[in-house]
């Protein structure tokens, strides 16, 4: 019996011994693992957004436009202008036959004359008792009339003559010379070259973003012509419609700009408006958010996400717990109402596996 029960405690210590050998050094691999510097999945808390450069289909059109006209029917006898021909303020542009308006001015000059004297002599009789106040009231009248038909028959004569009202360039002309023309008739087309004028076609959509439309207006608008690909042309705003085309159901806005010396741009060319993209502040334009799974709950219903700070050692981060308040929940996104500001590296996955100072490094995707 001595010699089993020895058998047996041998055994036991034997089985005790192996279970030792095997049992230790895994539990201590198991701390060594716990305790290692592991990779995490992480991401930057956006506190700097990127809108996109913004582009809209446009033409060009001359910036400003104007239609001549004689106020006066005459006939056309010096009119010799070739359409595109640049011409310069006060240039004469085109003359109407003056013979018949000579002759309206010199009998108006000739009965203006007469009332004069007319007048002159009903004073002076006036003055003796010849003649009573009312004749000389009607000479002075008669006198006033023959000045305004003068100053009529010189207006006339005046406008046999159109001048340039601005620098700019011959768009179109409509009559020969020696047509017979009719008050108001459409004798040319003229358009200014100081400014170039672009009418852009925008859509409902960007309209309707009244957001949008504010985070545009402190952005670069410029230009690209299809015909000078890689050349950009900075304009200004002017105006906006506030009615849609009823083909199109677009709105159109008008930006400008100066006239540039080495350039010809000519009415009807292509032209692409580009808005500037631009770098805004997330926090203030719209919600903070971060992944759902990078935000934990501890026992007491809070909620928290772990920051990855620098320990000082280059690749490797400090786990900090920063305790963060939640809002609404989009999709796979969760608003941050504070806790981050914006720029903080954060944990975005293991976040159950992490804790308080433990050192990480960072997941290469």
């Amino acid at each position: 019996m001595k010699i089993n029960a020895g058998k047996v405690c041998g055994g036991m210590l034997l089985a005790a011994g192996v279970a030792a050998i095997w049992l230790w050094p895994k539990a201590k691999a198991e701390n060594v693992e716990d305790s290692a510097v592991r990779p995490v999945r992480s991401m930057i808390v956006a506190g700097v957004a990127k809108i996109p450069d913004i582009k809209f289909p446009g033409k060009v059109r001359a910036g400003k436009t104007r239609h001549l006209v004689f106020e006066v029917p005459g006939r056309l006898v010096d009119f010799d202008l070739d359409n595109g021909q640049e011409v310069k303020k006060g240039d004469i542009l085109a003359k109407l036959d003056t013979r018949d308006f000579d002759a309206d001015v010199r009998k108006a000059e000739a009965a203006y004359d007469d009332a004069v004297i007319r007048l002159q002599r009903m004073r002076d009789a006036a003055s003796k008792g010849g003649v009573s106040k009312n004749e000389v009231s009607k000479a002075e009248a008669d006198s006033k009339t023959a000045a305004a038909q003068l100053d009529i028959a010189k207006k006339a004569l005046e406008s046999c003559v159109l001048k340039a009202p601005f620098d700019g360039v011959v768009a179109e002309t409509y009559p020969s010379s020696l047509d017979m023309i009719s008050v108001g008739q459409k004798i040319l087309t003229l358009q200014s070259t100081d400014r170039i004028k672009f009418d852009v076609s925008i859509p409902e959509t960007m309209v309707v973003s009244k957001n949008l439309v504010e985070l545009s207006k402190d952005r670069r608008h410029y230009v690209v012509f299809d015909s000078l690909p890689g050349k950009e042309f900075d304009v200004d705003f002017e105006d906006f419609t506030t009615r849609a085309d009823d083909a199109t159901q677009t709105f159109n806005a008008t930006f400008s700009m100066p006239a540039h010396p080495d350039y010809s741009f000519l009415p009807g060319m292509s032209v692409t408006l580009v808005i500037g993209g631009a770098d805004i502040d997330a926090t203030r334009e719209f919600p903070l958010t971060v992944p759902s799974a990078a935000v934990g709950a501890d026992d007491a219903g809070g909620h928290f996400v772990w920051k990855l700070e620098g320990s000082g050692k280059e690749g490797e981060y400090r786990v900090v717990r920063q305790p963060v308040e939640t809002g609404e929940l989009s999709g796979t996104s969760l608003e941050i109402k504070s806790g981050l500001s914006g720029g903080e590296r954060i944990a975005v996955a293991g976040v159950a596996l992490l804790s308080e100072g433990r050192t990480v490094t960072l997941w290469k995707e």
